[in-house]
């Protein structure tokens, strides 16, 4: 959670590819945890046990969504070099 509340803390246009490559290495990362969790509570439910609360996991996502609307538009304003 503190590396997505960190996102809020980037000013600097001058940083932007930066900051586009590391919303973009998260959102991967949150994706995969995303699908490992489903994984992860349907072999629970074949061993007849009781699924892990994942909720914790979507409030990130969640809470990291906003970073991705700017990084989409940030690539809108991004000069295509070529």
């Amino acid at each position: 959670m503190q590396l997505v509340s960190n996102f809020g803390l980037y000013t600097d246009l001058g940083k932007m590819e930066a900051v586009v490559t590391e919303v973009r290495s998260v959102d991967e990362r949150l994706k995969k945890a995303d699908r490992d969790a489903g994984v992860y509570n349907s072999r629970e439910a074949l061993l007849g046990l009781p699924p892990t609360d994942y909720s914790p996991l979507k409030k990130v996502i969640d809470t990291f969504e906003p970073f991705l609307q700017v990084r989409a538009r940030m690539l809108d304003f991004t000069p295509v070099c070529g």
